[in-house]
């Protein structure tokens, strides 16, 4: 008798031991907000919309601002990660017109599930697809991989249902292939997971009255419009991005005269008043016998002729027109006697001569038109 009883005390001990280690490796979670109850490996650790995880945060180094978007952008209640953030386990939950009109996916005929699933296949490009059934709940599991807008490779494994008028996914993400143990691992997560059940308010609504066609667009649309609104988001933001890199790069010209900003399409400095010549690069420099060019010795003409009426200001140095009495660029005052008026005739053969040379270098004209102008300034 009491060997059975030591023998009956080992076998209880044993017991006790295993059920503690499998519950020790489990972690429950009621989550209120949103209806719904789950066990996690203890390996993960678990954030979950609206609570203090500031502690995960500092343990994993993560940046809270970053993963409240993420997870607001995946309309995300709950994330789970390993510590090597290489694997993750997601809950979603979402409302849509086709989530109201379906309500709850366990309670429509198989033919709109059926469509419902092919919808859900073509949003995400996968023909690795199934329907099955946990707590009397209906799922579609997905099995699929894709490229990020990061470009990284990732790969994912997803249970979808409707259920309370809500869209729930729940689903593993990897960067590196599902395999069959993350196969085993989420339908055991699917198993505890429940929902707790509300009533339809409009049961006339419930799908089995919509058409078929209606309902596979309905689930590609529900697929789909949540993976595009992300890339665009994405490439607005990268745009924008490029945009402002791009502005910052911008430089204005500067004016040779007084090196204030100009626009690259002026003519005129708005600063000083200098005039710009259009550069011509179909002029060649230095080619001995060249046919005059009529046409350009008259634009060299009427360009020296423009700024022969300028001087440069003493004080700024920028040009300022012969009538002027003030600088327009700095007020200095201009003395209106005789010896300021009149320049000899040598120091304007020598402005004439760095005006020609100037249009010479930026190559406006030729090395033949630049000895035809200056033998014509030097005989004047």
């Amino acid at each position: 008798m009491k060997k059975n009883i030591v023998i009956y005390l080992i076998i209880a001990v044993v017991s006790i031991s295993i059920v503690s280690n499998v519950y020790a490796k489990e972690q429950y979670y009621e989550i209120k907000e949103y209806n719904t109850r789950i066990s996690l490996s203890s390996d993960y650790a678990v954030i979950i919309k609206n609570n203090d995880n500031s502690s995960i945060y500092d343990k994993l180094d993560l940046d809270e601002g970053e993963i409240e978007n993420y997870m607001n952008a995946l309309n995300a209640y709950l994330l789970a990660t390993t510590p090597d953030l290489k694997k993750n386990i997601i809950i979603t939950r979402k409302q849509d017109d086709g989530s109201e009109r379906y309500y709850n996916m366990s309670e429509l005929e198989d033919s709109i599930v059926e469509s419902l699933a092919d919808g859900y296949s073509q949003g995400f490009n996968t023909k690795d697809y199934s329907i099955e059934k946990a707590n009397s709940i209906t799922y579609v599991r997905l099995k699929y991989d894709l490229v990020s807008m990061q470009d990284e490779h990732l790969y994912y494994l997803k249970y979808k249902t409707i259920y309370n008028g809500y869209d729930y996914t729940i689903y593993i993400q990897k960067y590196s292939p599902i395999t069959s143990d993350d196969e085993e691992e989420l339908k055991g997560v699917i198993k505890t997971f429940k929902i707790e059940k509300i009533e339809n308010p409009n049961p006339e609504t419930k799908g089995y009255r919509t058409p078929i066609w209606i309902a596979i667009l309905s689930g590609i649309l529900i697929t789909f419009l949540p993976i595009y609104k992300a890339k665009r988001n994405n490439r607005n933001k990268t745009t924008n991005n490029s945009k402002n890199n791009t502005e910052e790069l911008i430089e204005l010209p500067k004016c040779q005269s007084c090196g204030g900003d100009v626009r690259s399409d002026s003519k005129e400095c708005p600063n000083c008043g200098a005039l710009f010549v259009e550069e011509n690069p179909d002029n060649i420099d230095d080619i001995d016998g060249i046919e005059e060019n009529t046409e350009s010795s008259e634009k060299v003409e009427e360009t020296m002729e423009e700024q022969d009426d300028m001087f440069k200001c003493d004080n700024c140095g920028a040009l300022v027109k012969e009538s002027d009495t003030k600088c327009p660029n700095c007020g200095e005052s201009f003395e209106d006697d005789e010896e300021e008026k009149s320049k000899t005739n040598m120091d304007q053969k020598y402005s004439d001569l760095n005006k020609l040379k100037k249009l010479l270098d930026d190559k406006i004209i030729t090395k033949a038109e630049f000895d035809k102008e200056k033998k014509k300034i030097l005989r004047d």
